[in-house]
């Protein structure tokens, strides 16, 4: 274990420790409202409850662990007067205070990405007008307590800033998944979030779109003949890919299930976000026909669209330009917004 960690501009700069009271004060950001700060001293107070100061304070610096010398445990089992029971009580003493330890560490790491993330993202479009959950921070904090990859204590404080912000956006199954999802699906249900509409109430991949009267059924692949499930096996997503994804409840179909209407995408929703940019999409004043047909789309659940919602998305190259010539190919123009420069 580190020493020290380096200042990441995230809890370090936002909670101190009153050195009269002893008691933890909060600094938070100008612009962070201030329901969003209750919140988050909440998750702090939860995260901590029965820590003193001084035990925080290493916590987050990454030096608890270092604390824990061998001769405070030799001293705390000294009364034991067998000296096997004694070697025995202190292995499972210094076993429970280390375990403890990497508890508050990884705690205070996530509450510092939490601070990071809520500091660079501002204040809700909408004002927050209900306290976080009490039974949320319970389970979050077990559930991240599991953790042992970084990338997943990244993520969980990406939704506990987002739940904090605004609360009820995340639930409790949503945790459960994300601790236990199989790297390979995770990296497969990312890769499948890039070649994503986003509409209220509705996430999905559009795998087929309708006939057109100057072309054979429009589907987004080059290969002449595609089986069920196969639509998007050259972007990277196999049919075994897809009945994974839907296996464990991150979409809700692998293919020829869902047909939504293509002229309700296009003419209620012009501007719609995809894949963490804004698409215009636009049809020909003189298409002869199609609008109305649907579209065949895998969608995500509300689990996949909660999870979604945290990633840090860019189009898939190759799928966009085949969807905007499929487009075309029915008299409907696709474009992308320029990616904007990161405030952060």
């Amino acid at each position: 274990m580190a020493e020290g960690k380096q200042d990441t501009g995230g809890l370090d700069t936002v909670v101190e420790v009153d050195p009269t009271s002893g008691e933890f004060k909060l600094r938070l950001p100008g612009k962070l409202a201030a329901m969003a700060g209750r919140n988050l001293a909440k998750a702090v107070e939860m995260a901590f409850a029965g820590f003193a100061p001084a035990q925080y304070r290493r916590a987050v610096h990454g030096t608890l662990q270092s604390r824990l010398d061998s001769a405070i445990v030799d001293q705390m089992c000294r009364a034991i007067e067998n000296p096997d029971d004694r070697a025995l009580a202190a292995a499972l003493l210094r076993q429970s205070l280390i375990s403890q330890a990497q508890k508050a560490e990884s705690r205070a790491e996530i509450l510092d990405l939490t601070a990071h993330h809520l500091a660079i993202e501002g204040p809700a479009t909408q004002p927050v007008k209900e306290d976080i959950s009490p039974d949320f921070l319970q389970h979050f904090w077990d559930t991240a307590d599991r953790l042992s990859r970084s990338e997943l204590r990244e993520i969980f404080a990406r939704i506990l800033a987002r739940e904090i912000a605004r609360p009820d956006s995340f639930s409790a199954s949503t945790l459960n998944l994300l601790a236990t999802l199989h790297p390979r699906n995770a990296q497969k249900f990312e890769e499948l979030c890039r070649m994503t509409f986003n509409i209220p109430e509705l996430s999905f991949v559009i795998v087929s779109l309708p006939k057109h009267d100057k072309g054979p059924v429009n589907v987004l692949g080059t290969k002449p003949s595609i089986r069920i499930g196969e639509y998007i096996d050259e972007f990277g997503i196999s049919r075994e890919d897809l009945l994974d994804l839907q296996s464990v409840g991150l979409t809700r179909s692998s293919g020829e299930q869902e047909y939504p209407q293509l002229h309700k995408l296009y003419r209620k929703h012009l501007y719609v976000e995809y894949a963490g940019r804004t698409a215009h999409l636009v049809p020909d004043r003189s298409s002869p026909g199609g609008v109305n047909d649907a579209v065949g789309v895998i969608s995500l659940t509300p689990t996949g669209r909660e999870l979604r919602a945290v990633l840090m998305l860019e189009p898939h190259k190759d799928y966009t330009y085949a969807l905007m010539n499929a487009y075309a190919r029915i008299g409907v123009t696709m474009t992308l917004d320029p990616i904007q420069p990161s405030s952060a």
